[in-house]
């Protein structure tokens, strides 16, 4: 059942219509954005815009993980160029794998899915540093299983 009109708020014949475009109006729409986008003012425009979408999608991520304070839940850190999304159960890597994505793809997918749990924000000193003494623990487990000093 393809009910994708329906969400569109259009009739089925209608949703096809908008949907299937001319060769000829892909082939202009092609070349004016080739124009567009070949002028250094435009992409300037362009790049400041992506610029402030980012940190838009990362401030209301961070609000809401913090619930409106925008600071490193272990050291109180407020400086929100610094402050990161950090897996809590050490999964991150497999879910960046998984995302295929970078960290805006992340805040993006944070807010698709409703803010789930599993994420806090910290700094990116409190990351690097929980990240660190977890290697440790694992090598500290290494040595241990394996016998050694």
């Amino acid at each position: 059942p393809d009910r994708k009109h329906e969400s569109h708020g259009l009739c089925k014949s209608c949703y096809e219509g908008n949907r299937i475009k001319k060769p000829r109006q892909k082939r202009a729409r092609k070349e004016y954005n080739a124009k567009y986008y070949s002028n250094p003012l435009n992409r300037l425009k362009i790049l400041k815009r992506r610029v402030r979408w980012y940190a838009l999608r990362k401030e209301s991520v961070v609000n809401m993980y913090t619930n409106g304070e925008a600071v490193c839940c272990q050291c109180g850190q407020g400086d929100i160029d610094i402050l990161t999304v950090d897996h809590i159960n050490n999964d991150g890597g497999d879910h960046r794998r998984e995302l295929k994505k970078t960290n805006n793809h992340l805040y993006m997918w944070l807010r698709q899915h409703d803010y789930p749990e599993g994420f806090q924000i910290l700094c990116a000193n409190c990351n690097f540093k929980k990240e660190a003494i977890r290697k440790r623990a694992f090598i500290e487990n290494q040595i241990i299983l394996l016998g050694g000093a």
